[in-house]
This record gives structure tokens, C-alpha cells and sequence, in this order.
């Protein structure tokens, strides 16, 4: 399959929950945290989730990221709209990666990027929008 080069305002995009504790957090709300970054202020990093052919092959790519991390696993995403996500003078690129053809990044408005308290504000917009996807 062919990865299109541009988002599109219905595709899900899921933020990734590698920890136990936020996935029993985001059974009753997202955590704000998992959008906030403290190393990448200018971007959110997402899975395209309506792309791959099998919702499995994403599932590898993220059980693979574990390793990398340090993570205690990968247990689902907080999902929303690219158009959900494109709210607040944000914007949603594809970022495709020889590890993750489906990744992409919600990039944040270049004001917030040297502000946290805007920077978390845009977090706590998105988990707002957000909902949970867990793992199948």
C-alpha cells in the first residue's frame, strides 16, 4: 500500500500509551502528559491509525518501540481526528520513517514553543479531544 504524503482531516491518529498506570488513568480520562513533551516542544508525535492494512502491523511497530524506550509495554493510543488535532493554529504532518511508515506529528504553533504553560495548555486540549484506543 501507498502512503499518501498528506494527512487528511478524518484519518485517526492515536498518541501512544507505553505505560500500565496512564492506560488505567485514560480508562476514566487522558492524561494531559502523554501530549506533553518536555524534549520535543515543538511537536506531538502520532500513528496514523487508518493506514496500515491490519491494525496488527501497527501494534508490531509499537511493540518494537518499547525496547527503545524503556517502556514497561504498549498498551493502546489516545485517538482523535487530524482535523481535531489541526484546532488551535496546530497542524498535523505525515513523518514517515523506514521504522514507522505511518508516523506523523502534530506540530504546535511556533509561540508556544519557548512557553510551557502554553505548551501544556495545547496538551491538555488534546487529551481533552482525545478518547482511548486499547491494544487488541
Amino acid at each position: 500500500m501507498s502512503i499518501p504524503p498528506e494527512v487528511s482531516e478524518e484519518e485517526q491518529l492515536g498518541r501512544r500509551i507505553f505505560s500500565e498506570t496512564d492506560l488505567k488513568r485514560a480508562r476514566r480520562k487522558i492524561p494531559y502528559r502523554l501530549f506533553y513533551d518536555k524534549k520535543a516542544k515543538e511537536k506531538v508525535s502520532v500513528d496514523r491509525l487508518d493506514l496500515p492494512s491490519s491494525i496488527s502491523e501497527l501494534i508490531e511497530i509499537c511493540d518494537k518501540a518499547v525496547k527503545g524506550r524503556g517502556a514497561s509495554g504498549f498498551y493502546g493510543w489516545a485517538v482523535m481526528t487530524a482535523e481535531e488535532a489541526s484546532t488551535e493554529e496546530r497542524e498535523v504532518k505525515s513523518s514517515w520513517s523506514e521504522e514507522n511508515p505511518y508516523h506523523a506529528d502534530i506540530i504546535l504553533p511556533d509561540s508556544v514553543i519557548d512557553d510551557e504553560v502554553k505548551q501544556r495548555k495545547h496538551a491538555k486540549r488534546l487529551a481533552e479531544i482525545a478518547t482511548l484506543r486499547e491494544r487488541d
